[in-house]
C-alpha cells in the first residue's frame, strides 16, 4: 500500500494503478487515490473541520465549508465538527478518515486495518458507509485487515498476500460457497493459504 502511493520504494515487482505500470505511476495518477495507512494522522490540537480545510489545502482543492459540514453530516461527525480531534474517539477518527477521503473524490480508496479500535457499532456503521459510498459514488475500496469476519459482508473480492506476494486472489462470494460445500471455515482456509 505504501508502495502505490508512492511512500515507500519497491525492492521488486510491479503493479498497475488505473492501467498504468508502476514505473509510469506519477503524481497525477495518485491523485486519485486516498489512503488511510496504519492509522489515520490528524492534527489533534485541531477541530476536525480544521483539519479537513487544511487537507484540502494541502491537496489545492477548492471546497467551501458547506460541502465540508456536508461530507461530515455523511459520516456522522456534524456535530463533532468544531471539537479538538484529540477529544476524537478511534471510531470518530476514522470516520474523519474517510470523510478526508470522500473530499479528496478519490476513485480508489485504501484503507489499512480500518476496523483496529471499533466497537462492534462502529464497525458496522464503517461497513454501512463504505457501501454506500462504492454503490452511490462509485469509489473502489482496497482494504487490509487481519479480521477477516469484519470483511464479511464488505467485499466483493479477497486476495492474501503471503512474504509480500499475492498467493490467492478471488471473488469472495464463491470462496464462502466452496468452503460451505466442504464444511471448512474461512480462517482455516487461511491459514492454510499463508502456511
Amino acid at each position: 500500500m505504501k508502495i502505490v502511493m508512492g511512500l515507500t520504494e519497491a525492492s521488486g515487482g510491479d503493479f498497475r494503478l488505473f492501467d498504468t505500470p508502476s514505473f509510469e505511476v506519477n503524481h497525477t495518477i495518485r491523485k486519485r487515490v486516498s489512503a488511510i495507512i496504519e492509522a489515520p494522522a490528524f492534527y489533534p490540537h485541531m477541530t476536525g473541520l480544521g483539519n479537513l480545510q487544511l487537507h484540502l489545502l494541502t491537496i489545492g482543492q477548492k471546497v467551501s465549508d458547506d460541502r465540508i459540514l456536508q461530507v461530515m453530516d455523511a459520516v456522522k461527525l456534524a456535530n463533532e465538527c468544531k471539537k479538538k480531534v484529540r477529544n476524537y474517539s478511534m471510531g470518530m477518527k476514522h470516520r474523519l478518515g474517510i470523510a478526508r477521503v470522500l473530499l479528496s473524490r478519490a476513485e480508489l480508496a485504501i484503507l489499512d486495518e480500518p476496523t483496529n479500535g471499533l466497537d462492534p457499532s462502529g464497525i458496522l456503521e464503517l461497513r454501512e458507509f463504505i457501501l454506500s459510498l462504492n454503490k452511490d459514488k462509485g469509489v473502489t475500496f482496497i482494504i487490509s485487515s487481519h479480521h477477516i469476519f469484519e470483511l464479511e459482508g464488505m467485499v466483493t473480492k479477497i486476495g492474501i498476500i503471503k512474504s509480500g506476494k499475492m498467493v490467492e486472489e478471488r471473488e469472495f462470494g464463491q470462496l464462502k460457497t466452496e468452503l460451505e460445500a466442504t464444511g471448512d471455515s474461512i480462517e482455516q482456509y487461511f491459514i492454510e493459504q499463508t502456511r
